[in-house]
């Protein structure tokens, strides 16, 4: 149910910023990587294992909420992608 609830809030991220033109400028080095920053494991874990929301991670990272949330997607969607492509034993 928390999954549906996540994923109800991305759908509404993804419509909310698909008017805005990409900058891929401002991923950093780390983003473009393999692995995830320890900053992008931190925001997965608050938000899913201790249910935080993306204003409140924000806050208590001391980042703007936008790019939250794209530190957020961009994990996520790595996380996801791993799990695609793992070889079942």
């Amino acid at each position: 149910m928390e999954i549906s609830k996540a994923i109800d809030e991305l759908r509404k991220i993804l419509k909310l910023t698909s008017f805005e033109p990409p900058q891929e400028k401002n991923f950093n080095k780390e983003e473009q990587s393999e692995k995830l920053s320890s900053q992008q494991l931190e925001i997965i874990k608050r938000r899913f294992e201790h249910k935080s929301s993306f204003a409140i991670i924000a806050q208590e990272l001391k980042l703007p909420e936008k790019e939250v949330h794209r530190k957020f997607l961009y994990a996520w969607q790595h996380l996801q992608n791993q799990n695609r492509y793992e070889i079942p034993l």
